[in-house]
C-alpha cells in the first residue's frame, strides 16, 4: 500500500466547466502498476467513510476517499489480464460496530467471480475464494442501495449470456438460482420503485441487449423471469447501458456505438414509463461533440456520464423531456471524437457528492460535480387551525434551497387523523412558488391539537418532512388578555407598545384605543396577526383605554376587559451644553423622538453662558442636561457643566421637586462644583479623570437598568470617579468604581451620557426617564375622597405596596403623592384603576428616598378602599388606610417598651394649618408637640410620647390642642429584634359594643392577646360573652372599669383570658363579644409560640352587610377569612372573587349560624386566586364581622387585615 499524490500536470492542463476535480491516482500510481483503467463503483462503511474500487487491466485497486483531495490506497487484489473488469458491492450490515461488506468482480477473462471480504476497511482487505460456477462475464450489476441479496450477472459464458441471478445472502458461496436468456445483455438495471403503479414494489429489469433492443423484464420470480417488453430506437446501433430516474419514471438509455454509425453528436434516449407496458420515447439529449457516451447514472436531478475523449458530463434532468449539459470536465483533451479513450466508469452514489471517474489513460479521478443541493420547508403558520364543522385558513407551504437545482417540489400531507382531510392547491411548484394547504374537520371532532406530517420531495435529495400540528376548534375564543402595558402605568410618551397574549395560529386581532371608555372616539384601529401593535400619536393627559378582539376559524371572540393607561405628555426640558466639538445633540433628540417624548431644547451653546432661567425650569418636570466631552481651552473660561449661577437655580428646581439628569465629564476639574450642588446631587467627593469603561451595573434602587453596554460614536472619554452620598444609588463599573449617583429625582453621571444610548439599548432610554414624576400640591378638601398612609417609624421592609381597590361601576384616577421630611408634597403617580378593580403600587418604584417619606396621600373623585402590605422573606406587617382625618387617636398601648418589645407611632398634620398636639392620659398632659409646618408629621416612640409617666396601665390619648381634624396615625407593635411586628390604624371612635372575631387554638401552638381600654372619667362595666363556631354561648363574665382603665387578656396554653372572665375561656370558644355601658375600645394581636408570626387587628364596632379582602394567589403563599354572625338569625354570606380587572371570576355561598362563626382557607373557597385580586363578602341579613389571615406557606411571617 502506499500514499497516492495529486497529479495534476498528467491530465495535460485539463479544461474545466463548473466542475471541480479534487483528486487524481494516475496508473503509475497505483500498487499493481496497470497499463490501462476500466470500470469502477464505491461503498461507504458503517463509519460514513467513503471508498472507491477501481477496475484496471490487470486487477482490482481499493482507494479510502476520506481526504478526497489525496485517495488512499488501502489494498488490490491482482486479477487475469483484460481490457474489461467491472466490479458491484453488497452491504450486509451498514452498523460502525459490525459493518460487513463484499465486493464481487467480473472480467471477460476465464478466472469466474472474484470476491473480497471489505468489513475490515480502510486496515485491509480480504481476497477468498473465487465464484467458478461462471467463468467469463461482461459486467455485474448489483443496486447501490439494495437490500435484497442478489447480484446479475451479465454476458457471461453460460448460454446466451443473458441474465445470470445468483444468490449472495452466504457472500462466500453464492448460488445460481435463476436466469433470463432471451438475448445477450450487456448491461442493466433492476429496482422495485416504479411509477407505474401495475409494477410497483416489484422487481423489473432493464436488459441492454446490444444491436438488438432493451428489453424490459419481471424478475419477481427469480427462478423464472418474464418479459414484459421490448424496446428499440431510431438508429440503434449498441444498447450499452442505462439508468431510470429516482421515482422510476424515466429511463436514460446510452447506446455506445451509434456516433461511430453516423450519429453527428454524443446522443442519451429517454423513454417515459409511466406505463411499463408501453414505453415511450420522449427526449434525446445531444452533446456538442461526437465523444462516444459509455455509462451513465442518476442521481437527483442530474445524469453522471462517462464520456469516454471527453471525459466527465453532467447533465441536468430536472425536467427529464428537455434535458441539457450542466457541466464537462475533459479528462482526455487530445480529442473529443467518437473513441475508446478517456472516461470509463462513473460513480457518483456517494454522500458526501463527490464523484469517481475511472480513466482508462488517466487512473482514478475524483471531482466534485457541484450538483448537490438541500432544501428546507417552511409554514406560514407555526400551526393550522380549523373549526370543527368547516374549513380552516390556508397555510402556505414553502422551500428554501441550498444548492442549484431548477426542478420542481412535490407536497403531501399524510398521517391525517380521522375526521380532518387536507386540500392541498399547487402540490408540484418551483423553488420560488408555494403550494396552499387548507385543512376541513368534521363537526363531530373533539376540539384538541392533532399532528399530521407533510412531507416535500424533490429529485436528487432526500425528501423534508416535518409535523405539523392542527388545532380543532369548537368555539371562539375567549377575552384575550393584555399583557403590557401594565393597566394603570402612567406612560411619558406619546406612543405605547400595546402587548397582548398570543392565542394560537390562524387568529387576526381587532385593535382599539380610544380616549373614551365607550371607545365612541377612536384614536386607533386596525386589524393585525400579531399579538402587538405601537401607537402614536397619543394626547396629552388623558386617560388611554384599549381593548383587543380576537377571529379564530369559529369566529369572533368575546372582547377583551378594557385597559387603561394614563398619558401624562409633560414636556422635559433639553439642555444641550456642549461645545459641538463633537456634536451630540442628535444622539439625545434622537432617543427622545424614537420614544415619543415630548422635549423643548435649550442651546447654551458652549462656553461660559448660562443655562435657562429658574422660572424656565420651573416650567418642566424634568431637566436633560449634557455637556459631551467639552473642557477648558488653555486660554479658556471654564465649560462643562453648569457654571455656579446654574447650580443655584439648580438646587431650587429640585427642592421644589424637579427632576434632574445631569451628564458631564471633567465637571470638578474644570469648572468645579459647590458643595451644596454636590450634596443635592447625593454625592459626597468626586476624583477626577477616572478609568474608562464599557459596561455599568445599576445598584440599589437603580438595579432595575441591569447591565449596560458604554460606547462611545466620537469624541472623548474622560469620565469621573464619585463617592456615594448617604441614601444615594450609584452605577458601577465590573471593578465596583461609581460613576454615577442618583437621589431623589436627580441623576448625575460623571461620564458621557450618549454612550448608553445606543440604538437596541433600552436602558439608556430607561435611566433617562426615570427620574420623570410630577410634582403637585395635595388637594385634600371635602370635594374629594382620601386616604392616608401614615409611613414615618414604620420601618418599611423589602417589599411595600400600596393596595386599592375601586368597587364603583367606573373607572377612578388615584392622585399618589407623597409628603417628604422637608414638607415637600411629590406626586408619584396618577394610576387609573379600573371599575370593580384593584392596583398594587410599589413603593420601590418611588423617585424618593422612602426613609424621607413621612406619609403618603391617595385622593380620588370616588371612594377607594385601600391597605397598605409590607413584607420581606421572615416578617411582615399590614395596616389598613386611614380614611378620614380626627381630632384625637387612641393610641393602642399594648406594649410599654422593654428589652424585649416596643411600641412606636407615627402622627401626621394632614392640613395646611399648623397645629399643636399633644399625648394625654387621664392624669393629665404628658408631653406636647408642635406639627407647626403643613402636612408634617412626627416620629414617636415610647419615651417620647409618655416621658417618664408610667402609663400602662392607663388610656392613652394624642390630641391637637385646639380640637382641629387634622390627624392621621398608626403604630407598630412588636419585639425588639424585628423578628415579629403587627401593625394598627390608629382611631378615634369609640364604641360599647366590640367584637373580637378570632380567638387561637391554643392546642396547634398559637396565641391571642387583646387589649381593652377604657377613656372615661366615669366607673364603668364591661360584659364578656364566649361564642363558639356554631353560635353557642359557652362563657360569660363581667368586671368592673375604673377610670382610664386597661384590661390586658392572654390565652394560650397557660392562660385562659382570665381578666375577662374568671372562669376562664374555653377552648371551644372562637370569638368575643364585649358590651360596656360606657364607650371603649380595643385591639386584638394574634401569634405562635415558635415567635415568627404576629398580627393584630382592631376590634371591630360593628356589623356589616359588606366587606372587601385583598387576596393573591401564589402557590408559595395562603390566605384565610374570619367570619362571625353577631346576631341571633343565620345570615347568607356570598363570597365573590374579582380579578384585578374588575372581572367577576367565581362565587360562593357560606351559611353562618346565629352567633356562628365560618373560618376557611382561600383554596377551600376558590381554586385558584388570581394573581393579584379580591374577595368581595355581602351578607343577606343586618351585616356580619370579617378579618383576614395570610403570609407564606413555611410561616415565616403572617399579616392580619380587618374587612376594608
Amino acid at each position: 500500500m502506499r500514499v497516492c499524490c495529486l497529479l495534476m500536470t498528467s491530465l495535460f492542463g485539463l479544461s474545466q466547466l463548473d466542475i471541480e476535480m479534487l483528486g487524481q491516482v494516475p496508473l503509475n500510481q497505483m500498487s499493481l502498476s496497470p497499463s490501462a483503467g476500466s470500470d469502477i463503483w464505491g461503498f461507504t462503511d458503517g463509519s460514513g467513510r467513503e471508498y472507491a474500487i477501481m477496475g484496471t487491466q490487470n486487477g482490482t485497486v481499493f482507494f479510502d476517499l476520506s481526504n478526497p483531495t489525496q485517495p488512499r490506497e488501502i489494498g488490490s487484489v491482482a486479477g487475469a489480464s483484460s481490457i474489461w473488469r467491472d466490479i458491484k458491492t453488497f452491504v450486509y450490515d451498514d452498523s460502525a460496530d459490525s459493518f460487513s461488506a463484499y465486493a464481487f468482480i467480473t472480467t471477460e477473462s476465464a478466472q469466474g467471480i472474484q470476491i473480497v471480504d471489505l468489513s475490515n476497511v480502510p486496515e485491509s482487505i480480504r481476497e477468498i475464494p473465487d465464484y467458478e460456477g461462471i467463468l467469463t462475464a461482461h459486467n455485474i450489476f448489483i443496486h447501490p442501495f439494495s437490500k435484497d441479496p442478489f447480484a446479475y450477472v451479465l454476458g457471461s459464458n453460460l448460454e446466451s449470456g443473458g441474465v445470470d441471478i445468483l444468490d449472495i445472502s452466504n457472500p462466500e458461496g453464492p448460488i445460481r438460482v435463476g436466469g433470463w436468456h432471451d438475448l445477450y445483455t450487456h448491461d442493466f438495471f433492476l429496482h422495485d420503485k416504479w411509477a407505474d403503479p401495475e409494477f410497483d414494489g416489484k422487481d423489473i429489469g432493464i436488459a441492454f441487449c446490444g444491436q438488438v433492443n432493451i428489453s424490459i423484464i419481471d424478475f419477481s420470480d427469480k427462478t423464472s423471469p418474464r418479459t414484459l417488453k421490448t424496446i428499440t430506437y431510431p438508429n440503434i446501433t449498441y444498447s450499452h447501458s442505462g439508468w431510470v430516474s429516482e421515482d422510476g419514471r424515466y429511463l436514460f438509455a446510452f447506446d455506445e456505438i451509434d456516433e461511430l454509425a453516423g450519429e453527428p453528436n454524443t446522443r442519451s434516449i429517454v423513454f417515459d414509463l409511466i406505463d411499463l407496458d408501453q414505453p415511450v420515447k420522449v427526449a434525446e439529449w445531444h452533446g456538442n461533440t461526437r465523444a462516444t457516451d459509455h455509462n451513465g447514472f442518476v442521481r437527483g436531478s442530474y445524469v453522471h456520464l462517462s464520456n469516454y475523449n471527453r471525459g466527465y458530463t453532467v447533465i441536468d434532468i430536472s425536467d427529464p423531456t428537455n434535458p441539457f449539459e450542466a457541466g464537462n470536465y475533459d479528462t482526455f483533451p487530445p480529442n473529443d471524437s467518437p473513441g475508446f479513450n478517456g472516461a470509463w466508469g462513473c460513480y457518483p452514489f456517494y454522500e458526501s457528492g463527490i464523484v469517481v471517474i475511472s480513466d482508462i489513460q488517466s487512473g482514478l479521478l475524483v471531482f466534485n460535480p457541484g450538483t448537490e443541493f438541500s432544501f428546507s420547508v417552511s409554514t406560514s403558520e407555526e400551526m393550522g387551525a380549523v373549526c370543527a364543522g368547516g374549513s380552516g385558513t390556508p397555510v402556505s407551504v414553502s422551500v428554501q434551497v441550498s444548492g442549484a437545482y431548477n426542478g420542481t417540489f412535490h407536497l403531501e400531507a399524510s398521517e391525517l387523523p380521522q375526521g380532518i382531510k387536507a386540500v392541498i392547491t399547487n402540490n408540484d411548484f418551483a423553488s420560488s412558488g408555494t403550494a396552499t394547504i387548507q385543512f376541513e374537520a368534521e363537526s363531530t371532532l373533539a376540539a384538541g391539537i392533532y399532528p399530521i406530517v407533510l412531507e416535500v420531495t424533490a429529485a436528487g435529495t432526500d425528501p423534508q418532512t416535518r409535523v405539523f400540528d392542527i388545532e380543532v376548534l369548537d368555539g371562539a375564543d375567549g377575552p384575550v388578555a393584555l399583557l403590557s402595558p401594565a393597566n394603570g402605568t402612567t406612560s411619558l410618551a406619546s406612543k405605547a407598545f400595546l402587548q397582548w397574549t398570543d392565542m394560537g395560529p390562524a387568529r387576526t386581532y381587532f385593535v382599539e384605543v380610544s380616549t373614551s371608555l365607550d371607545f365612541s372616539t377612536l384614536l386607533f384601529s386596525a386589524n393585525t396577526d400579531q399579538a402587538s401593535v405601537t401607537v402614536s400619536g397619543l394626547p396629552e393627559n388623558a386617560p388611554i383605554y384599549w381593548r383587543v378582539t380576537a377571529t379564530n376559524p369559529c369566529g369572533l371572540s368575546s372582547t377583551t376587559p378594557t385597559s387603561v393607561i394614563f398619558s401624562n405628555g409633560v414636556k422635559l426640558l433639553l439642555v444641550d451644553d456642549d461645545d459641538n466639538l463633537p456634536d451630540v445633540q442628535g444622539i439625545y433628540t434622537q432617543a427622545l423622538n424614537d420614544l415619543g417624548i415630548p422635549y423643548e431644547l435649550f442651546d447654551i451653546m458652549g462656553g461660559g453662558a448660562n443655562g435657562p432661567s429658574l422660572d424656565r425650569l420651573r416650567k418642566h418636570k424634568l431637566v436633560v442636561w449634557f455637556s459631551g466631552d467639552q473642557f477648558q481651552t488653555s486660554d479658556g473660561p471654564p465649560e462643562a457643566g453648569p457654571n455656579e449661577a446654574d447650580e443655584l437655580a439648580l438646587i431650587d428646581y429640585m427642592a421644589g421637586g424637579g427632576g434632574l439628569v445631569l451628564s458631564s465629564q471633567d465637571y470638578v476639574r474644570d469648572r468645579g462644583i459647590q458643595t451644596e450642588f454636590l450634596e443635592a446631587l447625593g454625592v459626597s467627593d468626586v476624583t477626577a479623570d477616572f478609568d474608562t469603561f464599557s459596561s455599568l451595573t445599576g445598584t440599589g434602587r437603580l438595579s432595575f437598568l441591569g447591565d449596560m453596554t458604554f460606547a462611545l460614536s466620537e469624541g472623548q472619554d474622560f469620565p469621573d470617579a464619585l463617592t456615594v452620598g448617604s441614601g444615594s444609588s450609584a452605577l458601577e463599573t465590573p471593578d465596583g468604581d461609581v460613576v454615577a449617583v442618583s437621589k431623589g429625582r436627580s441623576f448625575f453621571l460623571a461620564f458621557r451620557m450618549e454612550g448608553l444610548l445606543n440604538p437596541g439599548q433600552q436602558a439608556g432610554s430607561d435611566l433617562l426617564f426615570s427620574a420623570h414624576k410630577a410634582t403637585a400640591n395635595l388637594d385634600i378638601d371635602d370635594r374629594r375622597n382620601n386616604l392616608y398612609f401614615p409611613l414615618n417609624g414604620m420601618q418599611l421592609l423589602d417589599n411595600t405596596t400600596l393596595m386599592l381597590i375601586n368597587l364603583n361601576d367606573h373607572a377612578v384616577l388615584a392622585d399618589l403623592t407623597a409628603v417628604t421630611v422637608d414638607g415637600i408634597a411629590v406626586a408619584l403617580s396618577r394610576p387609573l384603576i379600573v371599575a370593580n378593580g384593584r392596583i398594587d403600587w410599589s413603593l420601590e418604584g418611588f423617585d424618593i428616598n422612602p426613609e424621607r417619606v413621612l406619609w403618603i396621600h391617595v385622593a380620588s373623585d370616588l371612594p377607594l378602599l385601600g391597605a397598605m402590605d409590607s413584607r420581606s422573606s421572615d416578617r411582615g406587617f399590614a395596616i389598613p388606610a386611614v380614611d378620614q382625618l380626627a381630632p384625637s387617636l387612641i393610641v393602642p398601648h399594648v406594649a410599654q417598651d422593654t428589652e424585649q418589645f416596643f411600641t412606636k407611632l407615627g402622627m401626621v398634620n394632614g392640613t395646611s394649618a399648623a397645629i399643636n398636639t399633644q399625648s394625654e392620659n387621664l392624669a393629665g398632659v404628658i408631653n406636647q408637640f408642635e406639627l407647626g409646618d403643613p402636612y408634617s408629621g412626627v416620629f414617636l416612640d415610647y419615651e417620647t410620647y409618655l416621658g417618664t409617666v408610667d402609663s400602662s396601665n392607663s388610656a392613652f390619648t394624642y390630641r391637637t390642642v385646639a380640637g382641629e381634624t387634622a390627624l392621621a396615625g398608626a403604630a407598630l407593635i412588636g419585639y425588639q429584634d424585628n423578628t415579629r411586628i403587627a401593625g394598627l390604624t390608629l382611631k378615634q371612635e369609640t364604641s360599647q359594643t366590640l367584637y373580637f372575631a378570632h380567638l387561637a387554638v391554643v392546642d396547634n401552638g398559637w396565641w391571642t392577646g387583646v387589649a381593652i381600654t377604657y377613656p372615661g372619667t366615669e366607673s364603668a362595666v364591661l360584659t364578656t360573652t364566649a361564642y363558639d363556631a356554631f353560635g353557642t354561648e359557652v362563657a360569660t363574665g363581667t368586671v368592673n372599669l375604673s377610670p382610664g382603665a386597661k384590661i390586658l387578656g392572654l390565652r394560650d396554653g397557660s392562660h385562659a383570658m382570665e381578666s375577662l372572665i374568671a372562669a376562664g375561656v374555653p377552648s371551644s370558644a372562637v370569638w368575643l363579644k364585649l358590651t360596656c355601658d360606657q364607650p371603649i375600645t380595643g385591639y386584638e394581636i394574634f401569634g405562635d409560640h415558635s415567635g415568627r408570626q404576629f398580627a393584630g387587628f382592631q376590634a371591630t364596632a360593628e356589623s356589616r352587610a359588606s366587606m372587601v379582602f385583598p387576596v393573591s394567589g401564589d402557590e408559595d403563599h395562603w390566605s384565610g377569612l374570619a367570619i362571625i354572625n353577631p346576631t341571633d338569625t343565620p345570615q347568607e354570606v356570598t363570597l365573590t372573587l374579582f380579578s384585578e380587572h374588575g372581572i367577576e371570576l367565581s362565587s360562593s355561598v357560606q351559611t353562618v349560624q346565629a352567633f356562628g362563626k365560618v373560618l376557611a382557607l382561600g383554596e377551600q373557597l376558590f381554586e385558584a386566586p388570581p394573581e393579584r385580586g379580591y374577595i368581595r363578602v355581602q351578607a343577606d341579613g343586618s351585616g356580619v364581622v370579617g378579618f383576614q389571615l395570610y403570609g407564606p406557606r413555611d410561616f415565616a411571617w403572617l399579616n392580619g387585615l380587618n374587612g376594608l
